[in-house]
């Protein structure tokens, strides 16, 4: 399972180790070339951020709140954010190698010929990361596949909507 960046990994491991997997889902992304400019930005903006100045998570929030209006997005976030044993916050993933690495959810050429896996695309329905233009991609490509949509979900469906997901 993986969910964009990380779906885009699930896609390439299908691609590439078909006989490693029995089953993938695929988390609002598509097998196709994408634009990194809002993800970079964000990335960007947190890595500004010095959080282990901060004392509360909520002031991090309210600080996040002037670029974001997005409650959901905000709370994704913070979710990655960890006070180390010396109580400063942390991020838990790794800024710097996102923003070096980041190209690779754009580019899609991995995808060659047909993927056999059982594999199950889920969309936000709010989403524009899996279109009605995708799903022919997704059917060209995949041969066992379903796209399931979350209603009420943006791209991060399963914050959005945490118990329609998991169902």
């Amino acid at each position: 399972i993986g969910h964009s960046l990380g779906g885009k990994v699930v896609i390439k491991f299908a691609f590439t180790y078909p006989e490693k997997i029995k089953e993938a889902f695929i988390a609002d992304i598509s097998p196709r070339r994408y634009n990194i400019d809002f993800v970079q930005d964000v990335l960007k903006n947190l890595h500004k951020l010095t959080i282990k100045n901060f004392r509360k998570r909520e002031d991090i929030d309210i600080l996040l709140s002037s670029s974001y209006k997005d409650k959901a997005m905000r709370s994704f976030l913070l979710k990655n954010l960890y006070r180390k044993k010396t109580k400063e916050f942390a991020w838990r993933f790794n800024i710097e190698v996102l923003l070096k690495k980041l190209i690779n959810i754009q580019e899609a050429d991995f995808v060659k010929g047909v993927c056999e896996i059982p594999t199950h695309f889920i969309r936000g329905e709010n989403s524009n990361y899996i279109t009605r233009e995708d799903e022919i991609i997704i059917n060209k490509h995949f041969s066992n596949s379903t796209i399931e949509t979350v209603k009420n979900a943006g791209h991060w469906l399963h914050a959005d909507q945490p118990k329609e997901f998991y169902r």
